[in-house]
């Protein structure tokens, strides 16, 4: 069983790195919501959004670990969605930074 403490999982998220897509806190399952980028519970659809500060600190299960090619395979498809926007040019080059840099981890 993997593990990670909240603090360690909200500063990948604040980084951009790629996150568990399923997660397991006080037995309940949460899966990640790309749309809402959120992580919602697996019954309810909710989100769990409020940690206290002892919280942070609490180790939470990793159940499904990022997969690599679900994260490139998103990235194209913004890069194709940003490309029909007026200002698609900035948002197509940090698609493609993000995509470069997802290539090189997968290769690791």
């Amino acid at each position: 069983m993997e593990t990670i403490k909240i603090i360690d999982l909200l500063n990948k998220i604040a980084k951009g790195e790629l996150i568990p897509k399923k997660i397991k806190y006080n037995n309940a399952i949460y899966i990640y919501d790309f749309e809402t980028k959120r992580y919602l519970s697996e019954k309810t659809r909710y989100t769990y959004k409020c940690f206290s500060t002892d919280e942070l600190n609490a180790e939470i299960e990793i159940i499904d670990e990022p997969d690599y090619e679900d994260a490139i395979n998103l990235v194209k498809e913004g890069i194709e969605r940003s490309s029909h926007y007026r200002d698609g040019g900035k948002e197509n080059q940090r698609f493609k930074n993000l995509l470069r840099v997802l290539t090189e981890e997968r290769g690791k």
